[in-house]
């Protein structure tokens, strides 16, 4: 289509300098998540880098205007073109102009052609519901659901379970020492650590490591935080009982909604369940800066639907190569 130009970027460093004209284009983006934003992306390819790079991206009159974060993964038996972001990424999705999604799909589809390996599988997974890609062209299999991510409406939601939450406060206020503290860029590095302690102490009970276990996917995250915070994106909230930290919540606040990514408190108080009452300030604080609804992502975990979650379905796009065989006889 005249006046695009589709760049296929190969190379890491040419995916960070990419990254200021990313972020304004994420910006202009209502309906997409923090995770395709570079804050996200970037560290993500930086930590884990798992395959050889192929981002797509389509500019217009020098104006980045869409983005399609590829990368083929080596997967028997002819590898996997996928999304960056997976394993620990909860929306996987290009990045489109609004109002260009019409005229971008065939374009994307055109690209998606070109750096697809002649027995390469397609898989574009954890799409949600508003993807750009859900009319990309090609051999796709589509309408495929993926997995939950239960949304909570706000500022609707469970009554009895905001009854039980405002209990909670009200029991921890009366303690000695509680506080519950939004960080900030100079004690991220701090929080970070209690979080991981936390979260790892909690997980130690059921005989699990926790993610903060693995160093790459920790020094990923702390990575991550940073960004998202500069971004204005992170929310990480702590919740403080006698002189310490006890419980510890990290999500993010974008575009009129809010995402629980993980979370954490000391077993020692389980009794007193701070884990509950800490989300329960995280969706107030979200209510208070206008969303309109609180992502407790992937996962069907009883206590996302005894808050009010319902279900919002995932997709996932795949296009299988038809391998032939060729026999002879001597």
């Amino acid at each position: 289509m005249n006046g695009v130009r589709i760049e296929v970027v190969e190379r890491s460093a040419r995916l960070e300098a990419l990254a200021p004209a990313w972020a304004a284009l994420w910006q202009r983006v209502p309906a997409t998540t923090p995770f395709q934003s570079p804050a996200w992306l970037v560290p993500w390819w930086r930590h884990f880098g798992p395959g050889r790079l192929s981002v797509v991206g389509l500019w217009q009159g020098g104006r980045l205007t869409g983005v399609l974060p590829l990368y083929h993964a080596d997967e028997p038996p002819g590898g996997t073109l996928r999304l960056l972001g997976g394993g620990n990424t909860d929306y996987l999705d290009a990045i489109v102009e609004p109002g260009c999604a019409r005229e971008l799909g065939p374009i994307i589809g055109e690209a998606l052609a070109q750096i697809r390996e002649p027995d390469e599988a397609v898989r574009l997974e954890r799409l949600p519901p508003w993807s750009p890609l859900a009319g990309v062209e090609g051999d796709f299999d589509r309408g495929r659901e993926d997995e939950p991510c239960p949304v909570l409406d706000l500022p609707h939601g469970s009554r009895s379970c905001w009854k039980d939450a405002r209990y909670l406060l009200r029991r921890l206020g009366r303690m000695d020492g509680f506080a519950i503290r939004t960080v900030g860029r100079d004690d991220l590095g701090a929080a970070l650590d209690c979080l991981a302690a936390l979260h790892a102490s909690r997980w130690a009970e059921r005989g699990m490591p926790g993610i903060f276990a693995d160093p790459t996917n920790a020094a990923f995250l702390r990575d991550a935080a940073a960004a998202l915070l500069d971004a204005g994106v992170l929310r990480c909230h702590l919740l403080h009982l006698e002189g310490r930290v006890v419980a510890a919540h990290l999500g993010m606040v974008a575009k009129g909604r809010a995402y629980y990514y993980i979370a954490g408190f000391h077993p020692a108080v389980a009794r007193l369940s701070p884990g509950s009452a800490l989300l329960a300030h995280a969706i107030e604080d979200a209510e208070r800066e206008g969303a309109r609804a609180f992502d407790f992502l992937r996962g069907a975990e009883g206590y996302k639907y005894h808050w009010g979650g319902k279900d919002q379905w995932t997709q996932r796009l795949v296009s299988t190569p038809t391998f032939s065989t060729v026999s002879s006889s001597g």
